[in-house]
C-alpha cells in the first residue's frame, strides 16, 4: 500500500511547474489511530411512541366539524346572537336616557338658559335655528378619551386645551327665492381682535375686471400676511399649548425663533395676502397620452398620441408689490431649461403625459398663473373687454372671503366637456337653468362673532324658496 501511495505522489509531482518546489517533508500514508469515544452509548431498548388516543380522537372530530357546513352556520348564528344581545343593551340604555331626558324637560327641573342666551336664541329668528351655548365644550366632547392614561403618559394636558370659541348659532333663512344658511361663532376678546388684524385687508381693485359675464365661478380670500405671520405663533402657544405635551417649551421657543427670523414686512411685500381664482369659460386643450399597440409576437409597443379635451380655463392671481424674488425664480427656471418665456409669458411644459402646461404672467402689481396662454396673452395686451359680472364683483368687495358658482352655466359647461349625467340627474340638471348663483361668503369678525353664510338663488315662484324646495323633495320621493 505504501509503495502504491509513493508512486501516486511521484506521478503528481511530474505535473508541477518548474518554479514550484516539492514538499520538503515526505508525505506518508495515513495511519488509523484507535481513540476511545468520549461517550459510551450503551445498548438501549426502543419503545413505540406514546399516543394519547383521546386527544387524537378530539382533533379528528374538530377537523371533521370544520369541514361540516353546519359548523360555519353555527358560528354565524352565535355571532348574530351576540349582536342582538349587544343591540338590546344599547337600545335599553338609549331608551332609559331618552326617558330621563324627557322627564327632566317636562318636569321643568332642568337649568334654563340665561336671559342673555335666550335673547340670542330668539333675536331675528328665521325658519330654523340651532344654538350651541358652549362650542368649546362641544370640541372637548368630540375629543376621544379626554381623561385616558395615554394622554397623561405623553404629557398632553387636554384640560388646558382651549379654542377661544364661545356660543354658536346656525340659522336657515328664506329671503324671497333665496335660501340662506347663516352661521356664527362667538369669540373671546383676544381671539376676536387677533382675527380682525389677520384679515384686515381688502381685495385688489384690479380683480374686478376679471369677473366677467363669462365667469363660471370664482374664489377670493383676503389675508393680511404681515399680521398673520406675526400673530400665528402667539395664537398657537396660547390656545394649543395643552396639546404639545413635554415638548411645549421647545415648540414655543421654536415659534418665537421663527417669528424673529421671518421678516413679515418683506414677505408681505412679495405676497400681501389677497388672492383671486377665477374660472372664465372653457377651451379645448391638446393632450398627449401613451397608448399601446402589439406586434406579431404580441410585444407591447408604446405609441404617443394626441387628443383634445375641453376643460375650464382658470386664472389664479395675487398682489405682489415686490416681484423681484418671483421674477428671479422664473428666470432661473428658464436658464435651467425647465421653462421658456414668450412675450413676457413664462411657459412651463408638461412633465408627464397626464399633465397640462402652466403659464405665468407678471403684470403691474399682479402675478397671474393659468392653464391657458391665450387668456394671459389677452390680459397682457389689454384685450379683455367682456362686460363685468356685477353680482360677483359685489360679493368679492363686501366680504373677506367669498366663492360662488353660476348654476345657470353649469349644464352647458358639462355638455361641452362631454359629461353625461345619469338618467336620474337629467331632469335636475336641466332645471339648473332656472337657478341663480350659489355662494359662500364671510365678512370675517363682526363685533366678537366670526360669521359665514351660504346662499342659493332658487327659481322664482310665488310661494318662495322653501315651497319650491319642498316640491322638489316630494317629486324625488315619488320617483322611488
Amino acid at each position: 500500500w505504501a509503495d502504491t501511495a509513493v508512486g501516486a505522489l511521484d506521478a503528481v509531482a511530474e505535473v508541477w511547474d518548474e518554479d514550484e518546489k516539492p514538499l520538503a517533508v515526505p508525505v506518508a500514508p495515513p495511519v488509523a489511530i484507535a481513540v476511545e469515544p468520549d461517550t459510551i452509548v450503551a445498548s438501549t431498548e426502543v419503545y413505540p411512541p406514546v399516543v394519547d388516543i383521546a386527544a387524537a380522537a378530539d382533533a379528528a372530530a374538530d377537523a371533521a366539524e370544520m369541514h361540516d357546513p353546519s359548523y360555519y352556520d353555527s358560528l354565524y348564528t352565535a355571532y348574530e346572537d351576540q349582536n342582538r344581545k349587544n343591540d338590546s343593551i344599547r337600545n335599553g340604555l338609549r331608551d332609559k336616557w331618552l326617558l330621563n331626558e324627557v322627564t327632566r324637560l317636562v318636569s321643568g327641573s332642568h337649568k334654563s338658559l340665561s336671559i342673555a342666551d335666550q335673547q340670542k336664541v330668539l333675536k331675528n329668528l328665521g325658519l330654523i335655528r340651532l344654538y350651541v351655548p358652549r362650542v368649546e365644550d362641544l370640541y372637548r366632547g368630540l375629543l376621544p378619551y379626554t381623561t385616558s392614561l395615554p394622554y397623561y403618559y405623553m404629557g398632553i394636558k387636554l384640560d388646558k386645551f382651549k379654542t377661544g370659541y364661545q356660543d354658536g348659532v346656525l340659522d336657515l333663512v328664506q329671503e324671497g327665492n333665496v335660501l340662506k344658511l347663516k352661521g356664527s361663532v362667538g369669540l373671546d376678546k383676544a381671539l376676536a381682535e387677533m382675527i380682525k388684524r389677520m384679515y384686515a385687508r381688502k381685495p385688489n381693485s384690479k380683480f374686478s375686471k376679471y369677473l366677467t359675464d363669462k365667469t363660471l365661478g370664482f374664489f377670493n380670500v383676503n389675508i393680511n400676511s404681515e399680521a398673520y405671520l406675526r400673530e400665528m405663533p402667539a395664537y398657537m402657544a396660547k390656545y394649543y399649548s395643552g396639546l404639545l405635551g413635554p415638548q411645549q417649551d421647545l415648540v414655543e421657543w421654536g415659534l418665537m425663533a421663527l417669528e424673529i427670523a421671518l421678516d413679515e414686512k418683506a414677505i408681505a411685500q412679495v405676497m400681501p395676502g389677497d388672492h383671486l381664482v377665477v374660472v372664465n369659460g372653457l377651451r379645448k386643450f391638446k393632450k398627449d397620452y401613451i397608448d399601446y399597440t402589439y406586434d406579431d409576437d404580441y410585444n407591447a409597443i408604446e405609441v404617443k398620441k394626441t387628443k383634445e379635451e375641453t376643460l375650464p380655463v382658470f386664472i389664479w392671481m395675487f398682489t405682489s408689490k415686490d416681484q423681484r424674488l418671483i421674477k428671479k425664480g422664473l428666470d432661473m427656471a428658464v436658464s435651467k431649461q425647465v421653462g421658456q418665456v414668450y412675450d413676457g409669458i413664462y411657459a412651463f411644459s408638461k412633465q408627464k403625459a397626464k399633465d397640462f402646461p402652466m403659464y405665468v404672467l407678471l403684470k403691474e402689481d399682479l402675478v397671474m398663473v393659468s392653464n391657458d396662454s391665450l387668456s394671459l396673452n389677452d390680459i397682457r395686451q389689454n384685450k379683455m373687454n367682456a362686460p363685468g359680472n356685477k353680482d360677483f364683483v359685489k360679493l368679492m368687495k363686501q366680504n373677506k372671503m367669498s366663492t360662488a358658482i353660476d348654476l345657470q352655466k353649469l349644464p352647458t359647461m358639462l355638455k361641452e366637456m362631454g359629461v353625461t349625467p345619469d338618467k336620474q340627474w337629467e331632469t335636475t340638471l336641466a332645471q339648473l337653468n332656472q337657478y341663480g348663483s350659489t355662494a359662500i361668503t364671510s365678512k370675517g369678525v363682526v363685533g366678537n362673532r366670526a360669521e359665514v353664510e351660504m346662499s342659493t338663488r332658487l327659481p322664482q315662484t310665488s310661494d318662495g324658496a322653501i315651497s319650491y324646495l319642498l316640491d322638489q323633495i316630494l317629486a324625488e320621493l315619488n320617483k322611488m
